[in-house]
């Protein structure tokens, strides 16, 4: 009978142990997805980068099609990068416990090989 009492009393501490948990989840998830539309924007201006070159590349048609080249498959990595982000940030919101316990985990690992 006590343990059942000292189960019922303890409840409200569970109650908001997982509530933090699940903020500081929340504001993992938020500051994750910060720092990916970050990488997209700087994706992006090097994608305006390139255009620019394009633009002032010297004349020459061998030269165009190089740039041509080069300018496709920046747009490919651009878009694949993109991709890359929008299955990790969908990966994050659908399994966040998870998430977070890779990250935990990689970063031990991390700090293990560093010391």
């Amino acid at each position: 009978m006590t343990n059942k009492t000292q189960a019922q009393d303890d409840t409200p501490d569970l109650k908001s142990d997982f509530e933090a948990l699940r903020a500081d989840v929340e504001e993992l998830a938020s500051s994750f997805k910060a720092f990916l539309e970050e990488q997209k924007t700087h994706a992006d201006t090097a994608s305006g980068d390139a255009d620019k070159l394009v633009g002032d590349s010297p004349g020459g048609e061998g030269d165009d099609n190089e740039w041509q080249d080069f300018r496709r498959k920046l747009d490919e990595a651009r878009l694949h990068s993109e991709q890359t982000i929008e299955d990790l940030c969908d990966e994050v919101v659908q399994h966040p416990l998870a998430s977070l316990a890779v990250a935990f985990g990689v970063g031990y690992l991390a700090a293990k090989l560093l010391k």
